[in-house]
Order: structure tokens, then C-alpha cells, then sequence
């Protein structure tokens, strides 16, 4: 792969990277509840699917817990290796 490819490749996947927190950004705030984190996983996932090459994306909140979702399959359809993972999962 020449730099001008790999520099390219790059700034695609950071560009990716931009547009998934800009789009949890503007998320209402009511979505950001750690406690009941049905809606705000399910536009996590989202992102993940439409982004297979970000392995996973996480909000965190000011006590320290955590929000976290884990794209399985990778940018070239295989699923990645995690310890306990059910066969055929594609998201955590």
C-alpha cells in the first residue's frame, strides 16, 4: 500500500471515528441514563453496524460507569476473536 493509500485509509476511518461521536453528541439527553441503557445501546449499535472498522464505541459518565458497545465482526466480515462470545454474535 503506497502512503497516499494508507493516509487515505486513515483519514477514512478517523473521519468514521468523527461522525459516531458527533452523532452520540447530539443524542437528547435523556438517552444518556446508565441505569436504563436500552435506547442509548441501541444508537450505539447502530453506528457499529454502519462502521464495522471502529471495533467499539463507549460513553462515560461522570461517577465513572460506562456505556460500551463492541462491533464482533470486523471491516472484512470476520467475526473477532472474544473470549465467551456466542458463535454468530455481531454485537456486544
Amino acid at each position: 500500500m503506497s502512503a497516499e493509500a494508507a493516509q487515505n485509509s486513515i483519514d477514512g476511518l478517523v473521519g468514521r471515528a468523527f461522525l459516531t461521536a458527533d452523532t452520540v453528541a447530539v443524542l437528547p439527553g435523556r438517552m444518556f441514563d446508565w441505569q436504563a441503557p436500552d435506547a442509548l445501546l441501541s444508537s450505539l449499535t447502530l453506528g457499529l453496524r454502519n462502521n464495522r472498522a471502529i471495533c467499539g464505541v463507549f460513553v462515560g459518565f461522570p461517577d465513572g460507569a460506562f456505556i460500551q458497545a463492541i462491533n464482533l465482526v470486523d471491516a472484512d466480515g470476520q467475526q473477532r476473536k472474544v473470549a465467551g462470545m456466542p458463535n454468530g454474535a455481531t454485537m456486544a
